[in-house]
């Protein structure tokens, strides 16, 4: 700014700074992110509206928020960052590779097993998605009604909340809990969740573990 001040164009007339998206010419962070959601077919702005939908508690929707932009400090990142020695940076889940945010909290076995428990009991095939992000973008639900559709989108949240506990647990405490163990973790949280949201639900944590898919058992008029 103070080099442009220097210059000069025309002795005539004053210059002046103009930002060309606002019509007052004044900058605005909002007119930069309309004319990047312009741009962008994934429309950035539904990720963030997507994430701040109010059904989890802040830090589980600050972290996840961090995850599907990949600013989570895996591994991998510690590594290039000179914290950890490339060598210890290998996915403490499984142990066959280089511990990304995507890895992690996707294609690792242990972590796609547990996508795939949760979307069997939905009866849903799912295509395995590129990254995380994209399957924050396909995470839709058309069945039932609108409290589904609520459990639903907090699904994705607890998961991958589920599966950066487990990860820390291993790392810092050397403690391991099994597919089927992380699996009822997933269930506890969600119904833990679902108490705070003031719906009419009649089923309890442990009833919930017992029958936990809705097409077995909980109210689909829900």
């Amino acid at each position: 700014m103070q080099i442009l001040d220097q210059v000069t164009l025309s002795q005539s007339y004053p210059d002046s700074i103009i930002w060309p998206l606002q019509k007052t010419g004044r900058f605005s962070v909002k007119s930069v992110c309309l004319e990047l959601a312009k741009t962008d077919s994934r429309r950035p702005i539904d990720l963030i509206a997507g994430v701040w939908r109010g059904l989890v508690p802040h830090r589980i929707k600050n972290f996840v928020w961090l995850a599907l932009t990949r600013k989570v400090n895996s591994k991998e990142k510690l590594a290039k960052l000179g914290f950890i020695p490339t060598s210890d940076s290998i996915c403490v889940l499984c142990n066959l590779s280089v511990e990304c945010s995507d890895h992690l909290f996707l294609s690792c076995r242990i972590a796609w097993s547990l996508w795939c428990w949760w979307l069997n009991l939905w009866e849903i095939s799912w295509a395995p998605p590129s990254s995380l992000r994209a399957s924050f973008d396909q995470w839709l639900w058309l069945r039932y009604g609108a409290f589904f559709k609520k459990v639903w989108a907090a699904s994705f949240f607890v998961i991958v909340w589920t599966i950066w506990k487990e990860r820390n647990t291993r790392v810092f405490e050397n403690k391991t809990s099994y597919v089927p163990q992380l699996q009822n973790l997933v269930l506890l949280r969600l119904s833990w969740l679902i108490k705070g949201w003031n719906d009419q639900f009649p089923y309890n944590a442990e009833e919930v573990l017992q029958i936990p898919a809705p097409s077995t058992g909980l109210p689909t008029s829900l």
